[in-house]
């Protein structure tokens, strides 16, 4: 830590309450100074917030994409390249700051480590998650490139038929701007990553010495394999078949997904099959879940909203299969809804759709 930023903690660890300009007094430097130096130690994780609160540990970072999802749904099946009349929607995405804003909704604690651009976006995006109760103080502001967008289009039945991801910006999210978190990482009670995020930022996080429970969304095929060096140090993984095949190199039975998964070192393996359900394994053992029936208006955001139950279902004690189900009914709640975060998900909304 430069020494100036040491003074300046110092100083607030003394006094929480003190004003920027009282700071900037003490130490003969301008207010700006100040200012910019508690936003580096807000980003590092050495303080928080109002009243400059220091951090207890009680809270999740998730680190990943945050993109403006633009979808276009068409009104009927598409079965060749043609125009379709629909209708085009953005909603704020990402599979990390969807993850982000499922556990928020859901009542835990949430920090997002991100990268937007210095547009209107940007601006957006970041309204949009401090409104739902997301802590967004170590989201990078980058201006060497916009804000990422997902531009996806479904058929009448919500089903993904293509998508273009414009996320150039998270290649700037490299290891040594994601150095600048490492307190704020250290302190969580567990870490959350897509694969969205670069070979670098991977391995600036899984180089600590020790780490909160690491739990990670594969994202697609393309990425998967980013994760080859650092299978030992993942806690909970979730991925679907494709991924699974491409991460592991050759097609494998679901058991064998699992077995070869938790060999390598993954603790748990949440294996989403889709329409089929979920396939699952631990130190237990395994085991298949049947699917729940839904009425599907769009798949975006379901595997996020999964993994997102399957958290908060732990952070709730549950065990067993009653996770699975947990996680299953956020999953079915999101697919029932046309964006990628269902905006009235909670635990009460939970509770109600397992029982009805």
């Amino acid at each position: 830590m430069a020494t100036q930023e040491q003074r300046v903690l110092d100083i607030l660890k003394a006094a929480p309450m003190l004003s920027q300009q009282a700071v900037a007094d003490q130490l003969g430097i301008s207010r700006n100074a100040v200012a910019g130096h508690i936003s580096r130690l807000m980003k590092k994780g050495h303080i928080e917030g109002k009243g400059y609160v220091f951090p207890t540990g009680a809270y999740w970072v998730v680190i990943g994409g945050a993109n403006v999802d633009c979808q276009g749904a068409a009104f009927s099946d598409i079965q060749h390249p043609d125009s379709y009349p629909g209708r085009v929607t953005d909603t704020a995405g990402g599979v990390g700051r969807n993850i982000a804003e499922n556990i928020a909704r859901l009542g835990l604690a949430t920090r997002l480590i991100s990268a937007v651009g210095q547009d209107p976006s940007g601006d957006w995006l970041l309204s949009h998650c401090q409104g739902i109760g997301i802590d967004t103080q170590a989201v990078f502001r980058l201006s060497e490139a916009p804000t990422s967008r997902y531009l996806s289009v479904v058929d009448a039945k919500g089903q993904l038929q293509v998508a273009i991801a414009d996320m150039a910006i998270m290649d700037l999210l490299d290891g040594t701007r994601l150095a600048e978190t490492t307190q704020l990482r250290a302190q969580a009670a567990g870490l959350v990553l897509d694969c969205n995020l670069s070979v670098s930022a991977l391995s600036e996080i899984f180089r600590a010495s020790s780490l909160p429970p690491v739990y990670v969304d594969c994202v697609s095929q393309a990425k998967a394999r980013r994760l080859l060096p650092h299978l030992d140090r993942i806690h909970t993984l979730k991925l679907n078949r494709a991924e699974a095949h491409a991460l592991l190199g050759t097609t494998h039975s679901d058991s064998d997904i699992v077995t070869q998964l938790r060999t390598r070192g993954v603790t748990q393996v949440l294996l989403s099959l889709g329409a089929e359900g979920l396939y699952y394994g631990d130190h237990h053992g395994t085991g298949a879940v049947p699917p729940k029936k839904v009425s599907v208006v769009s798949d975006n955001g379901a595997g996020d909203a999964l993994l997102s139950g399957f958290i908060v279902a732990e952070s709730l004690g549950l065990q067993g299969n009653d996770r699975l189900q947990w996680a299953q009914a956020c999953a079915a709640i999101t697919l029932e809804y046309a964006g990628a975060n269902h905006p009235e998900l909670s635990i009460e909304k939970v509770s109600t759709w397992l029982n009805q």
